[in-house]
């Protein structure tokens, strides 16, 4: 990963910036005070097509109802690899975010016993997906936001690209979609096309697990890359392309309204603030992956400030170099 630190966004961050709110992100995971029930889901966006203003005042400071946890899934194909999910917490009261990778062979409770997250939101769709990572996160979910291929490509033509070190050659002739990929090792630049192959690449040596591990690096490189160039004062352009990109999600203009100021807030930060949290864990005998049983008790603590509260015995770093 770019010797950069984290900072707070993407396809969830904007996507939530822009559609709640990134990206559901989010993160977006990837976004803050949301409120539903007592607002329309419409999609009437006549107040965003506005010019762009400053959106923070002088003195604003979000508080804790501001800060939200975001699903953020790519359904680009029809196999395991070909889909990602990521959590996005955002956290305006830290200036910052975290993401965290959740691999697609993760053990799940299904209808029939036990199952994969990607073989359960494959049969059940979104809303099952939503209640399995709550399952084996013990979190709450607030929002969720989920892009196929297309609308992965629209949104992400937002950042227009990210320099990200790709570990060796990467080589994989899809007869699925008839593409050709083939990426050199070393430092690169990747448009929305070559990151979307870089993140559903099947063949990597360490498998799913260093799948994750690439997913969630090069969200917060692409954030990171991104953020500080004027982003804070075109949000309202920002979410009205991301909401109609085509991606599924339920933030709404009024979420995004709503959280507004805190999106801005986060992307005014002078210092990096996006953070990554790989899980810890292995696989059973079924070769299905499962979360280690302490990691989960500390996550609700983990995720409440950036950097994390208890960090991870996995790194970035160390994840780079296998």
């Amino acid at each position: 990963m770019a010797s950069k630190k984290m900072k707070i966004a993407a396809t969830y961050f904007i996507t939530i910036i822009l559609t709640m709110v990134l990206l559901g992100g989010t993160a977006y995971f990837i976004i803050t005070h949301y409120v539903f029930g007592e607002k329309d889901d419409g999609n009437d966006l006549d107040a965003l097509l506005k010019p762009d203003t400053q959106t923070v005042s002088e003195g604003y400071q979000p508080t804790f109802e501001n800060n939200k946890t975001i699903l953020i899934i790519l359904d680009a194909e029809k196999r395991e690899s070909g889909s990602c999910f990521l959590l996005l917490r955002f956290l305006p009261t830290e200036q910052g975010a975290l993401v965290m990778p959740l691999q697609s062979d993760c053990e799940v409770n299904g209808a029939n016993g036990k199952t994969t997250l990607y073989e359960l939101f494959r049969t059940g769709g979104t809303t099952k997906a939503l209640a399995a990572v709550k399952e084996i996160t013990g979190l709450e979910i607030d929002h969720y936001m989920k892009f196929d291929k297309d609308s992965f490509t629209n949104a992400l033509d937002i950042f227009g690209g990210v320099n990200y070190k790709i570990p060796y050659q990467l080589i994989y002739d899809n007869k699925e979609t008839g593409e050709m990929t083939v990426i050199q090792e070393g430092e690169q630049f990747l448009d929305a096309t070559l990151i979307r192959r870089v993140l559903t690449y099947p063949l990597y040596k360490n498998g799913e697990s260093y799948r994750a591990t690439v997913l969630a690096m090069l969200t917060a490189d692409m954030f990171n890359q991104n953020l500080g160039t004027g982003m804070s004062d075109r949000l309202d352009s920002c979410f009205s392309t991301v909401i109609n990109s085509g991606m599924e999600t339920n933030i709404t203009s009024y979420d995004y309204e709503d959280q507004k100021k805190a999106l801005a807030y986060v992307l005014d930060a002078e210092e990096d603030t996006v953070s990554i949290v790989l899980p810890i864990g292995g696989y059973n005998e079924d070769g299905r992956y499962v979360m280690n049983a302490d990691f989960v008790r500390l996550l609700p603590d983990t995720l409440m400030t950036v950097p994390p509260a208890y960090p991870t015995t996995q790194t970035t770093t160390a994840a780079a170099n296998e």
